[in-house]
């Protein structure tokens, strides 16, 4: 969460591919903050929404939006497109070119699934 919450006031790029190992990129797209930030913990993610519900679904770690909503650092996702949980109804998120990595209220943005990033501590 830290190192998420770090990259607050960086630029959306569509497609922006980071390298996982520098410490402090300026841009990103939505799935690549998620891949990275796990990469800071630790954790392997892989890139795109379209690979990484299914990766979550396979590992068995998809939850509810609600719970999701719940949990610092749980993912929400909607169709093309991933937010992390604050936990407390807002999101760290690379939300488009117009916003930038920042913090948004979660609230009414069509989530369909949420999901917890294997190997990280919850709670």
């Amino acid at each position: 969460m830290q190192k998420a919450l770090a990259q607050k006031g960086d630029r959306y790029v569509f497609g922006a591919e980071p390298h996982l190992d520098d410490p402090n990129p300026s841009k990103f797209d939505c799935s690549e903050l998620v891949q990275w930030a796990a990469h800071q913990a630790g954790v392997s993610v892989p890139d795109g929404t379209m690979n990484q519900v299914p990766y979550f679904k396979q590992k068995g770690t998809t939850i509810s939006v609600a719970e999701a909503l719940r949990t610092r650092g749980a993912l929400l996702y909607r169709p093309g497109h991933v937010a992390i949980s604050l936990g407390d109804g807002r999101t760290i998120e690379a939300r488009g070119s117009a916003y930038g990595v920042n913090i948004f209220s979660a609230n009414g943005r069509g989530w369909t699934s949420g999901a917890l990033i294997p190997g990280l501590k919850y709670g």
